[in-house]
């Protein structure tokens, strides 16, 4: 019966510049014969992504009585087949009145 690999990870990232990643990694396995352990050990520096302001700022903002944060259902929600045939049509309108260099006629696409 074969065992599982078990791997650990430790990482370390300290607050300040210069910041590293320690990472302690165990193996276990029972693939070669008897069981080993090994034990890596490396620093990675590491870019802190996230800064957090020591200043706190409160502002008024409307209840949800007076302001509906509720997103409106977008058009490809509600499409039809009659509205798919209006969008065409007026892309295809506003296409045909563009201004296009003669040479990049061919890559004008119309649906």
């Amino acid at each position: 019966m074969q065992e599982a690999t078990k791997i650990k990870f430790k990482h370390h990232v300290p607050i300040g510049s210069g910041a590293t990643v320690k990472s302690n990694t165990t193996t276990n396995s029972s693939h070669h014969s008897g069981h080993t352990h090994s034990h890596h050990s490396k620093h990675i520096p590491v870019e802190p992504k996230v800064r957090f302001s020591s200043r706190i700022l409160l502002y008024d903002t409307y209840t949800e009585d007076e302001y509906d944060r509720h997103p409106e259902s977008g058009t490809c929600n509600n499409l039809t087949p009659q509205l798919a045939i209006m969008i065409k049509n007026e892309l295809n309108e506003v296409k045909a009145e563009m201004e296009v260099h003669e040479l990049s006629r061919c890559y004008t696409h119309f649906f």
